[in-house]
């Protein structure tokens, strides 16, 4: 049995509240999904972070005891801007954040946690424009006054079609 190594909470939470992905968090510290998880939930119950802060980074379940899981798929971060728009008000826009197959996270349009919206995102140059559409559900929601009209938000995507998932899979290859 190899002996357990001494990680500083302190230490693991400025990472997570620096923007470090999942997967980013396994690599440097070694952890498995099963062992980030327990670690996830002795941040919650040592008050070292909030769940707010964790909801960013990990889904949490309805159980107020404790964190359920995290993300399956890996996030990636655009380069460059990339736009979002909510289909049924076009005066709602916004930015992408980070995306993986599962889902999106934007900030500058209002939504709701439970909310289903279809966005449409474009991006690249004006002779070989990429457009993206997809429907998905509002998972979490924060305020925070750096982002776009104070809004952040989470959301799974539900709805997609064959060809948009070429689409997406085109926007993941251009972000890292």
């Amino acid at each position: 049995m190899s002996p357990k190594r001494k990680i500083k909470a302190k230490d693991l939470a400025r990472d997570i509240r620096s923007g470090i992905t999942t997967s980013q968090l396994i690599e440097k510290y070694g952890f498995s999904a099963k062992g980030l998880r327990l670690i996830f939930g002795k941040l919650l119950e040592a008050t070292v972070m909030t769940r707010d802060e964790l909801n960013s980074l990990t889904t949490l379940d309805q159980n107020p005891e404790g964190v359920k899981g995290v993300r399956r798929a890996i996030r990636k971060i655009s380069p460059f801007p990339v736009r979002i728009y909510d289909n049924a008000n076009p005066f709602a826009t916004g930015y992408v954040r980070n995306v993986s197959e599962a889902g999106v996270c934007l900030e500058g349009i209002e939504a709701s946690v439970g909310d289903v919206k279809g966005f449409i995102v474009r991006w690249g140059t004006s002779d070989r424009p990429e457009v993206l559409v997809f429907g998905a559900k509002c998972r979490w929601v924060r305020k925070e006054g750096k982002a776009v009209n104070g809004v952040v938000a989470g959301f799974e995507i539900t709805d997609i079609s064959n060809l948009d998932v070429k689409t997406l899979r085109k926007l993941l290859l251009e972000c890292y």
